[in-house]
């Protein structure tokens, strides 16, 4: 595209027009308006305030396109919009539960046992047990990808039972899917193991397919955290790095 009549030399200078000056800009610009519009539309509630931060907020020509782009939002820029991103961190950092609701950035689940169907398990993955034939290796899911979870409430209530009556351990491995939003099972391209918590069961109970164990799951922060209590009262609890990856 021919530029030079809106390109101008004097001297040790360079002039340019606006409408060219603006067109630097039109790229970035509409790649943030994108994205912005893409997250309010996985939001279930309505959005009226778009608070911009950052040195880029404070460009005039992103102020116009935001207010153009979202009319009927009020559209905050704060006067120190640059450190707004390090002061917002450091205030999270000391009290978490200043963000009371957040966005699941990946799909989580646990590795975890069905009752064996022909029709839909792979035969590979079935296992004999106490209580019969199930399939093991199920990515249960416990969130999903994109969707909106407390600070302060338990995201999942699971009650698990033993596979075996001399059992006396159970583990909750906890799984993330970064590809698949409804991952099968845990071996599948994309799923990488986080950690795992483990319950030591009580002996009153011995011999006996009724023991359970009641676990709490909470996504509400920046790092996934566990309660469990098993069969005698004993409770348990673990925190878990949303992005840890074990071997």
């Amino acid at each position: 595209m021919p530029i030079s009549d809106d390109v101008e030399f004097r001297g040790d200078k360079i002039r340019i027009k606006t409408r060219l000056f603006r067109s630097f800009f039109t790229e970035t610009i509409d790649g943030i308006l994108e994205t912005v519009e893409c997250v309010l539309s996985k939001v279930p509630e309505s959005i009226d305030t778009i608070i911009c931060v950052g040195g880029f907020s404070g460009c005039q020509l992103l102020k116009d396109a935001f207010c153009a782009k979202f009319p009927d939002k009020t559209v905050i820029i704060p006067p120190e919009a640059v450190t707004s991103i390090m002061k917002g961190a450091i205030i999270f950092g000391r009290d978490q539960s200043v963000i009371n609701k957040r966005i699941s950035r990946h799909t989580y689940g646990l590795d975890w046992n069905e009752d064996f169907d022909t029709e839909i398990h792979d035969p590979t993955k079935r296992e004999e047990t106490d209580d019969g034939h199930v399939c093991r290796d199920i990515f249960r899911k416990l969130i999903g990808k994109g969707d909106l979870v407390s600070y302060d409430e338990p995201t999942k209530k699971i009650d698990a039972y033993v596979k075996s009556k001399y059992q006396t351990v159970i583990d909750f491995p906890f799984y993330r899917s970064e590809i698949k939003e409804n991952p099968k099972y845990i071996d599948e391209i994309g799923c990488h193991l986080m950690g795992t918590m483990r319950v030591y069961l009580g002996e009153s109970k011995v011999k006996s397919l009724d023991r359970c164990v009641k676990l709490k799951v909470y996504f509400g922060a920046t790092e996934l955290r566990a309660e469990a209590e098993d069969d005698t009262g004993k409770k348990y609890e673990v925190t878990i790095n949303l992005e840890e990856t074990q071997v």
